[in-house]
C-alpha cells in the first residue's frame, strides 16, 4: 500500500524486475503503473524461504527468495527480495523494494 495523503508520508521505492532497463520508481503514478504491469506479465509468485526483522516498534526488514513462473511455457525464474517497512498511521507500508533475479553459478 502507498500511502498519497501527505508530503510527509512515506514515499515508495522500488527497484524492481519488470522494466528492461534498471530504475526507480518512486511517484503514486509509477507504483500503480509496476504493479499493474507486475500483474499483466503472465507471471505467478511462490514464496521461498523469508525472514521478518523488527528494527523498531515501527520499522522492520523482510528479505528471502521467491520463484517466478510464466505462465505461457512455464519457465521459471528464481528471485531474491527485500522490503524495508514502517508503520504509519497503524499500517505496515512498504517504503523500499528491490527485487532481482538470483545470478547464475560462475560458470554455469
Amino acid at each position: 500500500m502507498v500511502n498519497k495523503s501527505s508530503s510527509s508520508s512515506v514515499r515508495l521505492i522500488i527497484t524492481g524486475q519488470i522494466d528492461p532497463e534498471p530504475s526507480f520508481t518512486t511517484s503514486p503514478a509509477d507504483v500503480r503503473k509496476y504493479f499493474f504491469e507486475a500483474a499483466q506479465s503472465g507471471l505467478r509468485v511462490k514464496l521461498g524461504p523469508h525472514v521478518l526483522s523488527p528494527m523498531s516498534e515501527t520499522c522492520a526488514i523482510a528479505a528471502g527468495h521467491y520463484e517466478f513462473t510464466r505462465t505461457a511455457d512455464g519457465q521459471k525464474f528464481p528471485a531474491r527480495y527485500s522490503f524495508f517497512l514502517v508503520k504509519q498511521n497503524g499500517e505496515w507500508m512498504i517504503a523500499h523494494q528491490h527485487s532481482s533475479l538470483v545470478p547464475k553459478p560462475v560458470g554455469g
